[in-house]
């Protein structure tokens, strides 16, 4: 049976095995420092010793404590299951770039490829005029590099 049942159920006298709730974390109001249920339900229990008619009352606000505690709870426990998934996608997404050396490999080989492909169609083109008989100017060969 949870503890909101049992303070529900038989009130602050019988529940006195309450003793772990002061590990379950509370906020205060305005959403303050955390504190603890023990605490709060020290506190209510107390005030039912002392004014038996409010004892209704004060377990039905303890019983409103446990479940806006629940519900924060369980709202910090979408959010991270949300941030959760949000840092394995962003995992996976970065587990698909290579590594620094393996990049600037690849890097190589497309600037050796793209030199490649250009000499290759210049020559293309030069082998083209010749066939045709049209006059083949000479070879220049510009190349700009930044290193």
């Amino acid at each position: 049976m949870s503890y909101r049942n049992l303070v529900y159920k038989y009130g602050f006298t019988k529940a006195e095995n309450l003793r772990p709730l002061g590990r379950v974390p509370l906020l205060d109001s305005g959403n303050a420092a955390p504190r603890d249920l023990l605490p709060a339900y020290q506190i209510y229990s107390q005030r039912a010793a002392e004014d038996p008619q409010s004892e209704c009352k004060l377990r039905l606000e303890m019983v409103l404590l446990f479940d806006a505690e629940t519900s924060r709870l369980n709202s910090l426990k979408t959010s991270q299951d949300a941030m959760d998934k949000h840092r394995e996608a962003n995992q996976a997404s970065a587990a698909l770039v290579p590594p620094q050396d393996v990049l600037e490999r690849l890097l190589r080989y497309e600037t050796h490829l793209s030199r490649e492909f250009d000499r290759t169609l210049s020559q293309l083109e030069r082998l083209q005029r010749i066939r045709l008989g049209h006059p083949v100017p000479g070879t220049i060969n510009v190349n700009l590099s930044s290193s």
